[in-house]
């Protein structure tokens, strides 16, 4: 892939961040992140800026903004 390409395939994706494709799936999905059909393809694609997002944040998962995850809240162990 090269760098001025805007979107990649859901496998160029997975191996540029190091995911398997159904980790990748739960990022995606987490991250309302959109998948694009292009016509007389087959394959899903995501925007090349989306798989940055996904890279940053499992790099740091702490700096997700409020509008990037879902409402449930988080599991404290040592609350209880």
């Amino acid at each position: 892939m090269t760098e001025d390409q805007e979107y990649m395939t859901l496998d160029e994706a997975a191996k540029m961040v190091g995911l398997k494709r159904p980790s990748l799936y739960f990022y995606i999905k987490k991250l309302k992140i959109e998948r694009r059909y292009f016509p007389l393809n087959k394959h899903a694609y995501i925007k090349h800026a989306d798989v940055e997002r996904i890279k940053a944040v499992r790099e740091s998962p702490w700096k997700l903004s409020e509008a990037d995850t879902d409402k449930r809240p988080a599991v404290n162990k040592d609350a209880a």
